[in-house]
């Protein structure tokens, strides 16, 4: 099996949460909140995924997407997501948390 990361793991990974409820193996490892919470931002992230046009295409798109879809939500769960998934974290991530 090919290891992605990126907007590619990630666009894998929500597709898969549509259809099988589960959120990727080994995410806790990287998050503070429960596998309930992770569910919870995963059905946040894919709403916003369905809803953006055009789609992320590059990691920094799919961070801000990330970013702004978790706004409000534990910082470090969302570093540890975009870590998850090795995409880089855009220089506006405090400021965009903690608007």
């Amino acid at each position: 099996m090919i290891s992605l990361t990126g907007v590619s793991a990630l666009s894998r990974d929500l597709l898969s949460l549509e259809t099988t409820s589960q959120v990727p193996e080994g995410l806790g490892s990287y998050v503070v909140s429960s596998k309930k919470a992770q569910a919870n931002w995963y059905g946040k992230i894919l709403e916003a995924w369905k809803q953006a046009k055009p789609r992320p295409q590059t990691d920094e798109e799919a961070a801000r997407l990330v970013i702004t879809t978790l706004k409000g939500h534990k910082k470090a769960d969302v570093e540890g997501l975009l870590s998850f998934y090795r995409l880089s974290s855009p220089g506006k991530l405090d400021e965009i948390m903690t608007a």
